[in-house]
């Protein structure tokens, strides 16, 4: 990732301090030279993640790790991202570890648990409520309204399922340490009103294995022309499985614990986090996809696709040219309407270049 110049890194600082300076939080020292340091454009930084607050018992990812979460060349696996999340938990009352499942190759799948220290201390009572709202079987609508009033949303983030969309697991270290320390109004309120649920690593054979291919054949190489293929061919225990297309079948280890996890804490919210090319566009299935492109070639091409492959209420995610072929523009379409469970989905793709949601 290329780094800014000195000058852009003092526009980005001008542009941040007014926001820091009324802010409750203590900027932690050297913070935000580092981040506007390997942030490719000051646009790409909004004034709430442009720094890493202080704290005197809770350690920062730079002090455990020795550096900024999202720096140039480095990633983490397991190895170290698991006892950054416990070492969260030992340090403050607001955060708790769970280990949800294992792996096929046998390394942990953690959970992570944010709070106040009232929510912490309640967490057992808030997923009892979470699961009687969640059956209207047993909870009518009247006793749905007094579960409410004493309640809380779950939040929950799924990171990393596909190990070579890599940016998520430090995101979500980075941000369980914001909820576990920042004063700012808008996060006590997310302690005080939410339960926030953080899956660092969902997929930890694949990310493993992704961390080991990137410092083994990536790290400091630029030249394109003469680099090995960004990612291992795992995206799991076994070759070219997308543990996308197991949720329903739910036959690897990793499927099977969030599965878990969803009928323990029946979250309210799932946002599961993915990536792709920078400036993603959505596509609601109509037309025109590229107005360089003549409408008759295309309008036959998603008419076959309509009503061969799938059904017309088919929708996909495209890209600003469609020059993929039909195979590809049909896996697309099973996206969304077998991944996205038919409903509106949004993927973020995390990273210091920026943040981009596709809906679909």
């Amino acid at each position: 990732m290329s780094r800014l110049t000195p000058a852009w890194i003092f526009l980005l600082a001008l542009f941040t301090l007014p926001a820091i300076a009324q802010s409750p939080d203590i900027p932690e020292a050297g913070s935000v030279e580092a981040i506007a340091a390997a942030t490719t454009d000051p646009h790409y930084v909004s004034p709430w993640v442009s720094y890493i607050p202080q704290s005197s018992t809770v350690p920062s990812p730079e002090k455990f790790l020795g550096r900024i979460m999202g720096a140039p060349g480095e990633l983490l696996g397991t190895e170290k991202a698991y006892p950054y999340a416990r070492a969260l938990a030992a340090a403050s009352p607001r955060v708790r570890v769970f280990t949800i499942g294992y792996s096929e190759e046998g390394r942990e799948i953690l959970l992570l648990a944010i709070a106040d220290e009232a929510g912490i201390r309640a967490l057992d009572r808030l997923k009892d409520a979470t699961a009687a709202l969640a059956d209207p079987r047993r909870t009518n609508e009247a006793a749905a309204e007094k579960i409410i009033v004493s309640s809380r949303p779950i939040y929950y983030f799924n990171a990393a399922l596909h190990s070579d969309e890599t940016g998520s697991t430090e995101a979500m270290l980075e941000l369980a340490y914001r909820l576990t320390v920042s004063e700012q109004p808008m996060i006590q309120r997310i302690r005080e009103q939410v339960v926030v649920l953080i899956n660092p690593i969902s997929n930890p054979d694949g990310r493993d294995k992704m961390v080991d291919w990137f410092y083994r054949y990536l790290k400091g190489k630029t030249d394109r022309t003469t680099l090995p293929r960004q990612s291992p061919p795992y995206w799991s225990r076994y070759t070219f499985v997308d543990i996308n297309r197991d949720t329903h079948q739910q036959t690897h280890e990793t499927t099977k614990a969030v599965h878990r996890m969803f009928h323990e804490w029946h979250p309210t919210v799932v946002h599961d986090l993915h990536e792709g090319t920078p400036l993603m566009m959505t596509w609601n299935g109509t037309g025109p996809y590229n107005p360089n492109i003549d409408p008759r070639f295309l309008n036959p091409i998603q008419k076959w696709n309509g009503t061969v492959l799938f059904p017309p209420r088919a929708s996909s995610l495209g890209r600003l040219a469609t020059t993929s072929t039909t195979r590809k523009r049909a896996h697309l379409q099973h996206w969304t309407t077998r991944h996205a469970g038919r409903k509106k989905c949004c993927a973020i793709s995390t990273g210091r270049h920026g943040i981009h949601c596709r809906k679909g």
